[in-house]
Formats: C-alpha cells, sequence, structure tokens
C-alpha cells in the first residue's frame, strides 16, 4: 500500500476520532490535557494530533520556540532510528507493502515484538546497509491540508511551554545557543 495513502486515511482517522486513541491526558499534574501527538517535520500540516517544527521566519531569535523545534528534532530522530532498525532487520519494510491496510499494522507488532524478543537474547545484527530510510518512502506530500486551526497553534504552544519548563532537560538551553544539536 503506498505510504501516502496510509498517512492519508490516518490523517482522517485522527481527524474524526475513530482511530481508538487515549484520552487527551495532562503532561504534568493537574495540567490541561493535551491530545496524543505524532511527530512531523516541515511537510507536514500543523494539526491538533500532529506537531511539526515553528518555521524559519517564525522563530525570530525566540529561544523558546528553537527549544521546541529541537525537542520535536530529536523525539523525530528516535521514530526513524527505530524504522531504520526495524528495516535492517525486516525487509519488508525496504519496499512498499502490498498488503491490505489491516495486515500492515500486525505486520509492524509482530516485527517490534520478534525483535524485542531477539534483542532479549543478544541476537540483534542489522544490516548496516538497509540502516537508512528510502528517500521515497514519504513522497507527494503535496496533496495534504495545510490549513491549520487556532486550536493546532494551542497544541504546539503548549507542548512548547512544557518543553521549557517542567518538562525541560538540563542541557537544552546549551544547545539551542550554540546552534547544533547533542545526543
Amino acid at each position: 500500500m503506498d505510504v501516502c495513502l496510509l498517512i492519508h486515511a490516518l490523517g482522517k482517522k485522527l481527524e474524526s476520532n475513530t482511530l481508538n486513541v487515549p484520552q487527551n491526558a495532562p503532561l504534568v499534574e493537574n495540567g490541561e490535557p493535551q491530545p496524543h501527538i505524532i511527530v512531523g517535520d516541515e511537510a507536514f500540516p500543523l494539526k491538533k494530533y500532529l506537531l511539526r517544527p515553528y518555521g524559519r521566519h517564525h522563530l525570530d531569535g525566540d529561544e523558546t520556540k528553537k527549544i521546541f523545534n529541537y525537542r520535536l528534532s530529536r523525539a523525530r530522530n528516535v521514530v526513524e532510528n527505530a524504522f531504520g532498525i526495524l528495516t535492517a532487520r525486516w525487509r519488508i519494510f525496504r519496499r512498499y507493502m502490498e498488503v491490505q491496510q489491516n495486515m500492515v499494522d500486525r505486520i509492524v507488532l509482530a516485527s517490534c515484538c520478534l525483535h524485542n524478543m531477539l534483542c532479549k537474547d543478544n541476537m540483534f545484527e542489522p544490516d548496516v546497509q538497509a540502516l537508512s530510510l528510502p528517500t521515497c518512502a514519504l513522497r507527494n506530500l503535496d496533496h495534504l491540508r495545510r490549513n491549520s486551526t487556532r486550536e493546532s497553534f494551542q497544541v504546539r504552544e503548549n507542548f512548547k511551554e512544557y518543553f521549557n519548563s517542567l518538562g525541560s532537560v538540563p542541557w537544552q538551553l546549551n544547545v539551542v545557543r550554540r546552534g547544533r544539536s547533542q545526543n
């Protein structure tokens, strides 16, 4: 199945609240409940369930926005690394899956379970050449609607505030001020 069609179907289910996502939950004790989100990059539209970074022209030297972008980037890297590991181990992820959508979920879950089981037995030997994601995996995202709602902007603002307060990490300000990422 085409990746773009899957993303579009996922977006429709998230928009219509038919994906069976957990209820909104506060980021901090006694805080305002926030939606569970998907991390994206500049190619994706800002939605209440899909966080994307602030555009470069909207940063205006605002360190809190830069910190948000840095933290979102780190989260995306974790997800990309996880898919890189799955791709290295399971060849089915190296090409389009020509299966029905409900089978994709089962394949991903089974792969994660098998991966975890093999890691517990120290049998993990990834194919190093396959660690990079295919460049065509997320092509043709132009058809995604780009109009963001006030609610979308508020969700991003809430996460920005969280990353700059109770959810901050000690090194984030130094990294942003240096202008480069740190692992």
